[in-house]
């Protein structure tokens, strides 16, 4: 189930144990202390929470004051400080990856080869976009979305990868060769595309630049903040760096040393991590602080997808094979 993410971040084959809550509220863990990976003497606790999702969660987004998770079946919704549940929304169809995102004034939901938006007021679908003939041969991964209109990677046939576009929330279907890799929606419209390249995409009008790479480096993860953007570009299984962009330049590049980073989540003066060790078999929530110092704060399981800023102190992350997602709170 793994097989395309695996692609960008490795695959970890060890599980790690964690306990998970019952129905649509949070169950409380006992607080973890943290290690520091750059071989630090300070150390984070953290509060750990769980909900239960559903079936296969894959992706989520922070967005209109609630926390939206794309799972088999649709999109279930919680509250984004406490973790109740708000409501689910119902799409029938179903894919190997479901990913969401948000931008535009809706959330943008994927699953198999269609599209959805969904009113974020009363989570109705509005729209469903197909993507593309649904053959069985086709695989779309990672969606984006700004104020502009929403971008999906398209992952296999290898052929035909790349992005399909829509403009606005009732643009027509437009294909662009970036990618295929994670995207961000930026605060000026943009569309910043990871994977083997660094794209910024406009979609009104057209535009596309690239920002360089060094060889054999991918992006794995893409996120936007203010004015900023946020890459996790990694080199090997055991050396990453996440990059500062402003104005489609690189102003600044930390070092992750000893992991690869899956996602990230910037928020508030820091920047959220998901790493993973791949010769140690974890995976671990951590943070990047503006000094470039790097804390982990608890580690969570190998399956682990998606990393999303709640708060200025708390961050979610989805279990694909739990059906749960984890609630990471550091005490004020």
């Amino acid at each position: 189930m793994f097989k395309a993410a695996s692609l960008l971040v490795g695959v970890v084959l060890a599980a790690s144990a964690c306990a998970s809550g019952h129905g649509g509220h949070s169950a409380a863990t006992a607080a973890k202390e943290s290690t520091v990976l750059d071989g630090g003497s300070s150390r984070r606790p953290a509060v750990v929470r769980r909900v239960k999702v559903g079936a296969l969660p894959y992706d989520a987004v922070a967005a209109f004051g609630s926390i939206w998770i794309a799972a088999t079946g649709g999109v279930v919704r919680f509250d984004r400080v406490s973790g109740r549940f708000e409501g689910r929304t119902s799409i029938p169809e179903h894919g190997e990856w479901m990913n969401v995102a948000a931008g535009g004034g809706s959330i943008w939901y994927t699953a198999g080869a269609s599209l959805w938006t969904v009113a974020p007021s009363n989570g109705r679908v509005v729209r469903t976009i197909r993507l593309g003939p649904a053959t069985g041969r086709e695989a779309y991964e990672f969606v984006g979305a700004s104020s502009h209109g929403a971008c999906v990677s398209q992952i296999a046939p290898s052929s035909r990868a790349g992005l399909i576009c829509v403009a606005g929330t009732k643009g027509s279907v437009m294909r662009v060769a970036a990618g295929p890799g994670p995207i961000a929606g930026a605060a000026d419209g943009s569309l910043w595309v990871g994977g083997p390249s660094l794209t910024r995409l406009t979609l009104t009008p057209r535009t596309m630049t690239s920002t360089p790479l060094p060889r054999k480096a991918s992006v794995a993860a893409v996120a936007a903040s203010g004015s900023s953007v946020w890459a996790a570009v990694n080199f090997t299984p055991t050396r990453a760096e996440v990059w500062k962009i402003r104005h489609g330049r690189v102003v600044r590049r930390f070092a992750v040393p000893h992991a690869w980073v899956v996602a990230l989540a910037p928020a508030h003066g820091r920047v959220w991590l998901l790493t993973q060790r791949l010769h140690a078999h974890t995976s671990e929530v951590a943070f990047l602080s503006p000094s470039g110092g790097l804390t982990a704060v608890h580690r969570v399981a190998p399956e682990s997808r998606a990393l999303v800023a709640a708060t200025d102190s708390s961050v979610w992350t989805v279990d694909y094979r739990a059906g749960t997602a984890t609630i990471v709170t550091l005490p004020r």
